[in-house]
């Protein structure tokens, strides 16, 4: 082989040449315009009951959409006199319109298949990583993401977990190109995973001398003093700067802690660290055993799921179902997720029901996977409710969307429709709902 010969020009495929072409003709490759097309558009949605959840239903609404944001929201008789001639109108008679669901605490995006090991991006090694971003890791073409968007969720807190400091969370849009293009806020809060405490024996002082406790003092301790060497030259450690924003109230500071005894452990943990006042507590039902303490400090809780079994043998078969409404009752502010599980996340209502049917209110259930959840990860700016001037991500559908028998007809996000045919798993229901009959024997 004559290595000195100069190589040719590399002619692309023919393959590299047609593909987008075809993709464009079959409509899965959207053209410029195609993208930008509804920027600028207005749409007007008359006739359905509108759950703004910042205040109380409106019957025979209306919902104007202008671009990305919600322009209008109120009842259809006040609706503005001035809309364009061109704007697109939608009869909802008999429908209603819920904001879009929020995801918290979730795996979205960072996880595929749990078997596969490099579809799996929720952990990484060692015990301290608070320089790394969730945000990065994000695969915006998962198809877990689709699955959970045509079930009402518009937006995901997506999270690393694994180690005491896996990172920083984000929020994104289940829609959008790429991680970038999904974003709402880049930057949500520290996660730290609290040291596990097993029994109310290794709680309280032993908890403090534990080796991972006593690791996350130092990591903190050290991160003290390099916020307050302001003006050291370089290098500086990236992990220990990472914690600076947390340290002066410009970051929450997630804390996860699963287990009795660990919630009680972690409490006492911020208190000495003087660090509840921008805290939220990511935990089980369980945490409901310390409403009243939680309450006091102002310190806000992520439900990690209510469908579970009590976490102490003695405890009533309805300790779980009722978690969320002794919060409630106590005035802890609380958002419900599922586990963070991206597989089943559009059942993330159906826990907030559970949490309804056992006594928390419907309309705080509602809220706590809606306008509370994006509270507590401070985007209410942005999502949670039917506001003018919010994002419009929202979902029309056939009745209360915690009822499991409801139907979402159609799901917005950011102004754009959601293509519910980009779901694989509805794809594979209507082709077998479809299939031919046997024949006769």
């Amino acid at each position: 082989m004559n290595r000195d010969r100069p190589r040719a020009a590399r002619r692309p495929s023919t393959l590299s040449v047609l593909l987008p072409a075809i993709l464009l003709i079959a409509g899965l490759l959207p053209t410029a315009a195609a993208a930008d097309d509804h920027r600028d558009a207005v749409v007007v949605f008359t006739g359905a009951t509108l759950h703004p959840v910042d205040r109380p239903p409106i019957e025979d609404g209306a919902l104007v959409v202008r671009g990305t944001d919600i322009a209008f929201a109120g009842a259809r008789a006040d609706l503005p006199t001035d809309l364009p001639a061109d704007a697109r109108r939608i009869a909802l008679d008999g429908k209603h319109l819920y904001p879009g669901f929020i995801h918290v605490a979730s795996e979205l995006g960072l996880i595929e298949i749990n078997s596969v090991r490099g579809s799996v991006d929720t952990d990484e090694i060692g015990e301290v990583r608070s320089d790394l971003r969730a945000r990065s890791a994000y695969n915006a073409d998962s198809l877990l993401i689709s699955a959970a968007r045509v079930g009402g969720i518009v937006a995901a807190h997506v999270r690393q977990s694994g180690g005491m400091l896996p990172g920083v969370s984000t929020v994104l849009r289940t829609a959008g190109w790429n991680w970038d293009d999904a974003t709402v806020r880049a930057e949500t809060a520290m996660q730290l995973q609290f040291p596990t405490v097993s029994s109310p024996s290794n709680a309280g002082d032993e908890a403090g001398s534990s080796a991972r406790v006593m690791l996350l003092n130092e990591v903190f301790d050290a991160a003290r003093s390099t916020a307050a060497a302001d003006n050291a030259p370089p290098p500086r450690n990236r992990r220990l700067a990472a914690l600076a924003p947390v340290l002066d109230g410009r970051l929450a500071l997630h804390v996860a802690a699963y287990g009795r005894w660990t919630i009680g452990a972690a409490l006492d943990w911020l208190e000495a660290q003087a660090l509840t006042a921008n805290a939220v507590l990511i935990s089980t039902p369980a945490a409901a055993a310390y409403a009243e303490r939680l309450a006091a400090l102002g310190i806000p809780v992520i439900l990690d799921g209510v469908l579970a079994e009590p976490d102490l043998r003695d405890l009533p078969y309805d300790d779980a179902y009722t978690a969320a409404a002794r919060l409630h009752e106590a005035g802890v502010a609380i958002a419900i997720g599922n586990g963070g599980s991206a597989s089943d996340a559009r059942n993330v209502p159906f826990n907030a029901a559970m949490a309804a049917a056992f006594g928390l209110p419907k309309d705080v259930a509602l809220r706590s996977v809606t306008l509370s959840a994006a509270e507590i990860l401070g985007v209410a700016d942005r999502l949670g409710s039917l506001t003018a001037g919010k994002e419009a991500s929202f979902l029309v559908t056939d009745g209360d969307p915690l009822e499991i028998v409801t139907r979402i007809e159609q799901v917005w996000i950011a102004g754009a429709p959601v293509d519910f045919t980009t779901d694989h798993q509805l794809r594979l229901y209507e082709r077998y709902r479809n299939r031919p009959a046997p024949a006769a024997p």
